[in-house]
């Protein structure tokens, strides 16, 4: 076991035990000392760029689609080098480099009754649509896990119920919010690659041993290659114009600045090309979606047992 700040093999063993593969900062000094390089890089983006938001970012709703599958924490660099499929590629930059900024930016006090929003992101339900006060014709909280032992959402289970979705509301607008390629990584079909554990890109652990920049490269890959299959099998099951995009990049290891540290995350603020460069894909489609507005039709969890009542 190594030492100098990590948790104790019994902690680490309960981690397992739950289901998260990471070791923890354990000495509360450690802890914040991790804390000043993110810090002094945010502000220095906050300071000389932009404050709340990257601005010249893209805005969701002035752009032109019928269908948007957003998967979460795509690079743009890594999408167009792993894309296999026909259609329009082209790059953009979100106007955030977390999600909390990209929703922030592009939801808050949106109201649109001819969308219809799938996301199985708690946080995106909760605390992120309180921040931003938007509004659906219908929000579709997805409550169910079904990767990693009952853990976590795989794109599978989202695109069940996007597709159900779909059916239930062919008039309307449908943003599906896919959790991949954001970590914990999955395979190709489905099974947990890696879940890293990474304090503001100091230290990067998995299962208590620390990993090479290489290896979290490599599943991160694997990743957007199950994010652009699930994304893909689902586009071509929906009407009118889908488009494929991200919330924000991801950071494999380039250095930020001015604190030159290694970065593995993707923090608020941190306004870079790796964190900001997102792809926007467009598949071959063959017709457009006849859309209309109507009432709110509520919104809320949604099991399994109710998938057909969507």
């Amino acid at each position: 076991m190594r030492t100098g700040g990590l948790a104790p093999d019994n902690m680490i063993q309960q981690l397992k035990k739950n289901g998260l593969r990471r070791a923890v900062v354990k000495h509360p000094l450690t802890k914040k000392l991790t804390r000043i390089p993110l810090k002094i890089n945010q502000n220095y983006y906050k300071h000389f760029q932009y404050n709340d938001h990257f601005r010249p970012g893209y805005d969701l709703f002035r752009e032109d689609w019928d269908n948007v599958i957003l998967i979460d924490g795509c690079r743009y660099d890594i999408f167009a080098h792993e894309l296999k499929h026909t259609g329009q590629l082209t790059r953009k930059y979100s106007q955030g480099s977390s999600t909390p900024q990209f929703v922030k930016a592009n939801f808050s006090d949106v109201c649109r009754k001819d969308v219809v929003f799938i996301t199985g992101s708690e946080n995106m339900y909760y605390q992120y649509r309180e921040d931003s006060e938007y509004e659906f014709h219908k929000t579709i909280h997805i409550n169910e896990n079904d990767a990693f032992d009952g853990k976590f959402k795989s794109g599978e289970l989202i695109a069940k119920y996007a597709k159900a979705a779909a059916k239930e509301y062919p008039d309307k607008k449908l943003i599906v919010h896919l959790l991949q390629p954001h970590y914990p990584f999955f395979t190709s079909d489905g099974e947990e690659l890696l879940n890293i554990f990474s304090k503001y890109g100091v230290e990067m652990w998995v299962d208590g041993t620390k990993t090479t920049r290489q290896e979290f490269t490599n599943a991160y890959v694997e990743n957007v290659r199950y994010a652009i299959n699930t994304a893909m099998e689902l586009a071509e099951q929906f009407t009118g114009k889908t488009v494929i995009t991200s919330d924000h990049g991801h950071g494999l290891g380039e250095r930020l600045t001015p604190m030159p540290y290694r970065n593995y995350e993707h923090r608020p603020y941190l306004y870079t090309r790796e964190l900001l460069e997102v792809p926007w894909f467009v598949p071959e489609f063959t017709e457009r979606k006849s859309v209309q507005s109507d009432p709110t039709d509520g919104d809320g969890f949604i099991s399994v047992n109710e998938i057909s009542k969507i």
